[in-house]
């Protein structure tokens, strides 16, 4: 009967049959018999047991430990108490049985034949002791520590052991023995094993430190007093004492002779007992005094003797005095524009103590008279205004040529205004002290707000002699601009006149007269750029770093 389920089916004749014999002497036809199966014959199909059931133990009772190959253990495997056999009721297999772990190695039995399904259990594969062991050292008392070594033993053949850290000692630097312990000297994961494999058995080292000879060094103040007693170690230098004391005297330093005529070097190596002696000299009571730093008082500002010091030996005494100032200027008068019979004359004066200078209005003069004052008998009629001052289509003439050269006309229409160049592109540029127009001549007094700024391309500029106020943003960002003349009449420097100028490194003013210098005016300058200044009394040289510091120059500049 067909069926493959657990049971009993009987067994049949299927397909077995007779077939005809027809040769030989006992030949027969398959007709001439008839089959009978004899018998009960039945065929029996066992059922599958299920292996997680079964009991599985290690038999080897040895501990495993690792030696970097796979641990296999032989086991025993039953079934409700009967013994099965090994590849005929299952099969074993072995996994993560070479590193040490706690439980983490496996094995694995499978069922066939009789049995199916699977059953895993784990065991245990202990770390190598591996054996450290601190190599004894030693030094002299007061060298450094040498290196601290090790041998290491029990390793794995094939495994190449590598170490973290490094050995230490107990502290100390007398001279004694001292303990070499692991310290932070650990196991690190190799090419073929992982720390965890091993466990350090560490063995301890003595470190001995040998007494190192020394020397006494006496220190012999000669002020009365005992001396000072101090070590030094063989070839080594000794320490300097803390000076000593003698009143009414100066301490002069230790001296290897009793008349302290051989100064001692403390640098120098100690092989040998040694007395040093305190040198003194009678104490200076500072009277020789020279000031330092100081500057005398102006007209109107005071000056000062400098700060005090001993000639003899540079110690600073403390502050000088104040020099008063006189509070006057001393006048001197210098040239005249003489007052006429029309026109008031102007006195000039400067003062011969200082670099003040004034004016003074002059009375018109009737004794004097003047070209232009004709006889009381004319009419008006008979006076040419234009003889004074220019008609509206001339004056308009003269600001339309202006203009085209690059001026405005001041309302004084005596002087004019540098307002820009031709073109941005220059590369130099000369500013004269006149300009002539229509016959008629012209101070070039300022240089306009953004005359030139932007003229990326100017190298060279000459300011003229008459110009008294330079513009805000005048020379903005003239980046190859590299030297610069302040000329004599300048007062006003505007504000970001110069800034951006980053190649500008030398800046010569000449000018004595200047007022202000507006904010950010050498910002962005060259660094360590050059302010050279005119010859100035103290307190006006003073202004002129002061200025110069406000208007955004880099803190490394030169004024000089």
């Amino acid at each position: 009967a067909d069926g493959e389920e657990p049971g009993s089916y009987p067994i049949t004749l299927g397909t077995l049959a007779l077939a005809n014999n027809t040769s030989g002497t006992e030949a027969f036809y398959a007709s001439d018999y008839q089959l009978v199966l004899a018998g009960d014959a039945k065929l029996t199909i066992q059922g599958q047991k299920v292996l997680e059931d079964a009991q599985i133990q290690i038999t080897d009772t040895d501990t495993q430990v690792y030696d970097g190959t796979p641990k296999k253990p032989p086991v025993s495997v039953s079934y409700n108490g009967t013994g099965l056999e090994q590849d005929v009721d299952y099969t074993l297999t072995y996994s993560d049985n070479v590193h040490a772990g706690d439980n983490t190695a496996k094995i694995t039995a499978k069922g066939i034949g009789n049995y199916k399904g699977e059953q895993t259990i784990s065991f245990t594969i202990n770390p190598r002791q591996l054996t450290v062991k601190a190599q004894n050292a030693s030094k002299t008392e007061g060298a450094a520590d040498p290196d601290f070594t090790y041998s290491v033993t029990n390793a794995v053949d094939t495994d190449r052991i590598i170490f973290t850290g490094a050995l230490a000692r107990e502290t100390g630097e007398a001279a004694g023995d001292y303990a070499i312990n692991q310290g932070t000297l650990a196991l690190a994961d190799g090419e073929r094993y992982f720390a965890s494999d091993y466990s350090i058995v560490f063995t301890v080292g003595s470190f001995t430190i040998d007494e190192q000879a020394r020397w006494n060094v006496y220190f012999d103040p000669q002020n009365g007093n005992a001396s000072i007693l101090m070590y030094a170690v063989d070839g080594g230098t000794v320490q300097v004492p803390a000076e000593p004391y003698l009143e009414g005297y100066d301490f002069t330093g230790w001296y290897t002779d009793e008349d302290c005529t051989q100064e001692y070097d403390f640098s120098t190596g100690v092989t040998a007992d040694l007395t040093l002696y305190a040198g003194w000299e009678v104490a200076d009571d500072h009277s020789d005094v020279e000031y330092r730093d100081g500057y005398p008082a102006s007209c109107l500002v005071d000056g000062y003797e400098g700060d005090m010091y001993c000639k003899k030996c540079g110690l600073y005494l403390g502050e000088g005095n104040t020099i008063p100032a006189p509070g006057y200027h001393n006048w001197v008068l210098t040239g005249t524009d003489p007052a006429t019979s029309l026109h008031t004359g102007t006195a000039y004066y400067s003062c011969s103590e200082c670099s003040a200078t004034k004016t003074e209005i002059l009375d018109i003069d009737p004794n004097n008279k003047d070209p232009y004052d004709y006889d009381d008998d004319w009419d008006d009629d008979d006076w040419d205004d234009d003889d004074d001052e220019w008609d509206d289509e001339e004056l308009e003439e003269i600001e339309e040529e202006l203009e085209e050269k690059g001026f405005t006309l001041n309302d004084d229409e005596e002087t004019v205004t540098f307002q820009k160049p031709a073109k941005k592109t220059i590369t130099s540029c000369k500013i004269s002290p006149t300009v002539k127009v229509n016959g008629y001549t012209f101070k070039i007094t300022g240089i306009a707000d953004n005359a030139f700024k932007g003229c990326s391309k100017l190298k060279k500029v000459t300011i003229g002699s008459n110009v008294t106020t330079i513009g805000a943003n005048a020379f903005k960002s003239c980046g190859k601009l590299t030297s610069v003349t302040i000329p004599a009449k300048v007062t006003h420097i505007g504000k970001n006149a110069f800034n951006g100028c980053k190649s500008l490194k030398t800046i010569t003013i000449k000018t004595k007269s200047l007022k202000k210098i507006g904010k950010k005016a050498f910002s962005g300058i060259k660094g360590g750029a050059k302010f050279k200044l005119p010859k100035l009394n103290a307190a006006k040289k003073r202004s002129y770093k002061k200025m110069i510091k406000g208007s955004g120059a880099p803190k490394s500049s030169k004024i000089k």
